[in-house]
């Protein structure tokens, strides 16, 4: 197998400075602040008609914090209470304040100096910085919702009494008797639009101080989903034949057939579950031929790997109706087969030669740039179907750093129909999970085919190799994954000749005994 080397990039020639013909021009220290108005601007001191300038010095004259910025509250109805400010948050800002001015020359009608002036629609503009504007007051958000009550009825005079501190008002306050009359009819205005509601209230409601709490206006973009369908029906009302959505993807309870470990003499499962049989017959026929015939060479499989061996959109196809695994395959708990696909009928703990297919795997830190329900320790953590979206989360240092390595030139892109494999020179996917078939690396490989390894009797936790012989193919894998994992580089023999020499010395000393 060719090591990948990357094509050495030429290394760019040092940049001169050239002479620059930009002009200087000095920042004077005075800083500013501002306040983008959400709207067409006349002149700066109509601001102060919506916004108070004791509100613009509190505002900007406030301690800032990132979590709770200052509010500049916008009031378009000054007098009405009941009008909802609009907000802007004031955030740090790093612009320049330009002065633009235009020197405009005076034309002459009549064409002599005692005619009119009249100005031209030609000039001279230049610009001149005034200072930094490090402060600014965005108005991002949306305008709440509100509305305005009878300014005479009955709360609203108490609410302005207390507003007013009216002491002898708000004794004389008495709850007035009941009324049921709620709403009363408009007299429609001839010279007003029609309105879509003849009524009005009589309740006397006050607003609440918010409507809603959205700041940003929702993107629904509603879609149907792959699975809804549209399905044809008889209207038993009125025997009308209609259409609506159906959702096939309801019925999701197809598992592969499963047991706990397998020993010798245990009956594995031969068929599918009885309701795999009845939607087999909806499946893609030729898919679950190329899936048999891929369990056929290879009986036993981890989820990854099998997937693998199938085209993008086959894997798709799969992963969307979960009846087509259960067809061809069962489950293993616990054990050296766990959590592997076997074929169906097949017994690992019948025949020795299943020993390749055992699986090895360790835990390693998995340390992600976020403190999320990702962090987990990599091997058993998770489900299969978790191994299927191990990449749809936050990143983690390993593959951060393989991206910086790619774009580098030091190694090529992750291969995913290679993170199965390991190899000894390049990890395509930050896993410690592979089967002993799937490990190519010379040196373990070694071990891994050594016949004097294997044990004459099944073992429910060590599988058909000798424990001693297990533990240092393990070991070797561990030693040879961290040093590419953590250098990214070929991880050499001679790492793991210490652990060799002892395993030989204990087998030595085994034999003595």
């Amino acid at each position: 197998m060719s090591e990948y080397q990357p094509t050495p990039s030429p290394s760019p020639e040092p940049a001169v400075a050239g002479p620059s013909s930009a002009p200087h021009r000095h920042l004077p220290k005075q800083a500013f602040s501002s306040v983008e108005y959400p709207g067409p601007v006349s002149h700066p001191s109509a601001l102060l008609k919506v916004v108070s300038q004791e509100d613009i010095n509190e505002c900007f004259n406030a301690t800032y914090s990132p979590a709770a910025p200052p509010v500049l509250e916008m009031r378009y109805r000054m007098e009405d209470y009941a009008a909802v400010p609009v907000r802007g948050l004031r955030a740090p800002s790093q612009k320049l304040l330009l002065k633009i001015t235009r020197r405009r020359k005076r034309a002459r009608e009549g064409g002599d100096d005692k005619g009119k002036e009249k100005d031209s629609d030609e000039g001279v503009f230049t610009s001149e910085v005034v200072g930094p504007v490090t402060n600014t007051v965005r108005f991002r958000t949306m305008a709440d919702y509100h509305f305005t009550p009878n300014p005479e009825g009955r709360i609203a005079n108490v609410l302005q009494s207390l507003r007013d501190l009216d002491y002898d008002a708000i004794l004389d306050y008495q709850v007035p008797e009941l009324d049921e009359s709620y709403i009363e009819p408009i007299d429609p205005d001839p010279s007003a639009e029609p309105s879509d509601i003849p009524f009005r209230s009589l309740l006397d409601l006050q607003p609440p101080p918010t409507f809603s709490d959205r700041r940003l206006p929702p993107l629904y973009n509603y879609k149907n989903p792959p699975q809804a369908v549209v399905e044809e029906f008889e209207d038993e009302r009125t025997g009308q034949t209609r259409a609506r959505y159906v959702n096939k993807a309801r019925f999701v309870g197809h598992t592969p057939a499963h047991v706990g470990s397998v020993f010798p003499g245990i009956e594995v499962p031969k068929e599918p579950p009885k309701n795999v049989i009845s939607a087999a017959a909806k499946l893609d026929q030729n898919l679950l031929i190329k899936m048999r015939k891929i369990l056929e060479e290879r009986p036993v499989w981890q989820r990854p790997a099998f997937l693998c061996q199938l085209t993008e959109q086959e894997r798709k196809t799969v992963k969307t109706n979960k009846a087509y695994l259960p067809s061809v395959v069962y489950t293993i708990g616990a054990g050296p087969f766990s959590r592997s696909l076997v074929r169906l009928g097949y017994d690992p703990s019948a025949n020795s030669s299943s020993a390749i297919y055992q699986r090895v795997y360790f835990y390693v830190q998995v340390n992600r740039s976020k403190n999320n329900v990702l962090n987990l320790d990599s091997g058993e953590s998770g489900s299969d179907e978790e191994e299927d979206n191990v990449n749809k989360g936050t990143k983690s240092w390993w593959e951060s750093e393989q991206e910086r390595r790619v774009v580098a030139g030091l190694r090529a892109p992750p291969d995913r129909n290679r993170e199965y494999i390991f190899d000894g020179q390049e990890l395509h996917l930050d896993r410690p999970d592979y089967q002993l078939c799937d490990i190519t690396d010379p040196l373990i490989v070694k071990f891994i085919k050594d016949l004097a390894n294997l044990s004459e009797t099944y073992d429910r936790q060590n599988g058909w190799y000798k424990p001693a012989a297990l533990n240092l193919i393990k070991t070797l894998v561990r030693i040879k994954y961290m040093h590419v994992r953590e250098t990214g580089e070929k991880a050499p023999d001679s790492l793991c000749y210490s652990a060799i020499e002892e395993y030989e010395r204990d087998a030595q000393a085994d034999e003595s005994d």
